[in-house]
């Protein structure tokens, strides 16, 4: 099957909570060309791309942290769909985690024996018996 790269996930997410979470929950209109995000035509380095997420991020988590209780069951018209605010979270954090482990599942693909984790155990007290 054809997989999408990490550069096309990376635009897809931003992408994704640009219409969502940055333009959707304040219920103002987005402009996406979801079809660029997945062109294997699109050429970004790896400093834009990381410069376009770490940007993305941080405008989606103000739009988040400007959500009152009061607004998280008012409805919202996001790609044709017309769901809750409560409903636009739930939609966007999952998509969100779901396309970052693909990314991480590539990354080990392509790396092989040479991918490092994060954090890993450093004696057998801290594993967990599987």
């Amino acid at each position: 099957p054809e997989l999408n790269s990490i550069g096309n996930l990376i635009l897809h997410i931003c992408g994704n909570l640009n219409q969502w979470a940055i333009n959707g929950i304040p219920a103002r209109q987005a402009e996406r060309q979801r079809e660029q995000e997945f062109s294997p035509d699109t050429r970004l380095s790896l400093d834009e791309l990381r410069g376009m997420l770490n940007q993305t991020v941080a405008q989606a988590v103000d739009s988040l942290h400007s959500i009152s209780p009061e607004t998280l069951l008012e409805t919202r018209q996001i790609q044709g769909f017309t769901v809750t605010v409560l409903g636009a979270i739930s939609h966007t954090v999952p998509h969100f985690v779901g396309h970052t482990h693909q990314i991480i599942y590539l990354t080990r693909l392509q790396r092989g024996k040479t991918y490092q984790f994060d954090w890993s155990p450093d004696s057998q007290q801290k594993r967990v018996p599987l």
